[in-house]
């Protein structure tokens, strides 16, 4: 199938005419939009491993009143006036000043806080780093809401639809059941509509194809979660990095929502710690979260549980929220003071990252330094998303590292015979870059060794790797043992950049 060479740049225009435009290029199988309403299919009782049962649930009675304010967004059809902010302190402004702020958006400032946590076990990310974020945003408050979904793209593939037993309004209810892809595309459509440049090149190297919003089967019985089938499915390698200038919509890094999630605290939870021995259980978490503990087994209307400083509702619980950056361990230089400018890391096998954990999630799942996978296809009843909007571009353009092309062969390392990496870096004539290679974790922890850096050879650089270097830091397996490395490299202003590689051990 051929597709347009030329990005996608739509202004204000009606959602038919804009679906239309994604259809024509290839990106997306459009929906009917004439009947967007309620879906026939309920889902099934719920039915899930008790990991970590509390011993009582929660009233479930919303804590605020008039909840968060309505995102009814900058369609042509108009709606509330944005806040234009004067330095308030307190959300929706959060300091800003000269910023305006549509209904439904909070301002989150630049600043340095303190990512990952340096306890090992399966699921902690680690270990702490220090990163500086030079890019001011718009977040929504919220979750993306079925409404907002239906609104833009015109259907309903949540589990958790209008016909299931669950509180509130489905349409006030997050939208799940949506992809990696998903969420990209519905950021580049709501962008077009609302009249901003998208953020993703989605037409680059054969782009996307499928359906946005197929959401799972639901005949005879409604899925929980699916991938691939009628769904929407891109080129990973496109999407890995948005455009850096643009000034659209996109899902922010996983930096990012950590650092609006924590809103400036340093507790394992926005609203303090659980792990004193006066407060060993998830004291709070009831009054800031849906989770297994109050839940009932359903996602419920967003902004119904207390908001973190910062004015975000649900980052923890609810559904999970996916992410920019693929998933991968944590490499900072072995400086660890160094500070990391707006760091991203891009997928190793493909995975990405969903945070803030979900609605059957136990309160350990919660803790702000907790990381899952999922696949860039993966369509599951406990994921959704929320946007961001950047104000200005990152201060510091990022090195680029790609991998040479090696011979037949060279990805095996032997006794006698060792395997070279080279790689080639593109970065600014004026910042010095220095890289380094990192071997990961076995599946059962996240923590990553440094095998050694990168040597200087004109253009291009290199580390050899040998058997016995790899055997010191991690013992290994029988003959033929996989490892899987990544290359990361540093510039001077601690801005990164990372490819993933496989090597055989014979």
């Amino acid at each position: 199938m051929q597709h347009p060479t030329k990005t996608i740049r739509l202004g204000v225009a009606p959602l038919a005419r804009a679906l239309a435009a994604l259809a024509a290029a290839g990106c997306i199988t459009p929906p009917p939009l004439a009947d967007v309403g309620p879906s026939d299919s309920a889902p099934p009782d719920t039915d899930t491993p008790d990991l970590d049962t509390p011993d009582a649930a929660a009233d479930m009675a919303p804590l605020n009143d008039s909840g968060p304010p309505t995102d009814s967004g900058p369609l042509p059809d108009g709606g509330p006036a944005p806040l234009v902010c004067n330095g308030e302190p307190d959300p929706p402004c959060n300091g800003a000043r000269g910023i305006e702020i549509p209904p439904g958006w909070v301002y989150i400032p630049p600043g340095t806080f303190t990512m990952g946590v340096d306890d090992e076990g399966p699921g902690i990310g680690g270990p702490a780093h220090l990163v500086r974020l030079t890019v001011p945003l718009l977040m929504q408050a919220t979750e993306v809401t079925q409404a907002e979904w239906a609104r833009y793209v015109g259907t309903r593939p949540a589990y958790f639809g209008p016909s299931t037993d669950c509180p509130g309004p489905a349409d006030e209810r997050p939208v799940e059941r949506v992809s990696w892809f998903d969420a990209m595309a519905y950021a580049n459509l709501r962008s077009a509509l609302d009249g901003f440049q998208p953020c993703y090149d989605v037409e680059a190297r054969e782009a996307c194809l499928g359906m946005l919003g197929a959401g799972c089967p639901d005949d005879p019985t409604p899925e929980e979660t699916c991938g691939g089938g009628a769904g929407l499915t891109c080129d990973s390698a496109a999407l890995a990095r948005p455009d850096p200038n643009c000034t659209g919509y996109r899902l922010p890094t996983e930096a990012e929502w950590s650092y609006a999630s924590r809103a400036g605290t340093e507790t394992d939870y926005w609203f303090g710690d659980s792990r004193t021995p006066a407060n060993p259980a998830a004291v709070g978490l009831d009054d800031a979260a849906w989770w297994r503990g109050n839940a009932e087994g359903c996602t419920h209307p967003v902004g119904t549980r207390e908001a973190n400083p910062w004015g975000l509702y649900d980052t923890l619980g609810n559904v999970a929220e996916l992410v920019q950056d693929g998933f991968a361990a944590f490499t900072p230089p072995p400086d660890r003071e160094r500070v990391l400018f707006d760091p991203l890391l891009r997928p190793v096998d493909d995975l990405r990252i969903p945070r803030g954990a979900h609605f059957d999630s136990p309160h350990t799942g919660l803790l702000y330094y907790v990381r899952v996978r999922t696949g860039p296809t993966i369509r599951a009843h406990i994921n959704g998303f929320r946007l961001v909007r950047p104000l200005a571009p990152p201060a510091f353009p990022p090195p680029v590292v790609r991998l040479i092309e090696r011979g037949e062969g060279s990805n095996v390392v032997t006794a006698d015979t060792p395997a070279r990496v080279t790689v080639a870096v593109t970065k600014p004539d004026h910042l010095a870059v220095e890289g380094w290679l990192y071997m990961l974790g076995a599946p059962a922890t996240d923590a990553a060794l440094v095998v050694g850096a990168f040597e200087p050879d004109v253009d291009r650089w290199s580390i050899v790797v040998d058997r016995a270097t790899i055997d010191s830091l991690r013992p290994l397996g029988p003959a033929g043992e996989q490892r899987l490395f990544v290359v990361r490299f540093f510039d001077a202003t601690g801005r990164s950049d990372n490819v993933g590689l496989t090597l055989e051990f014979r």
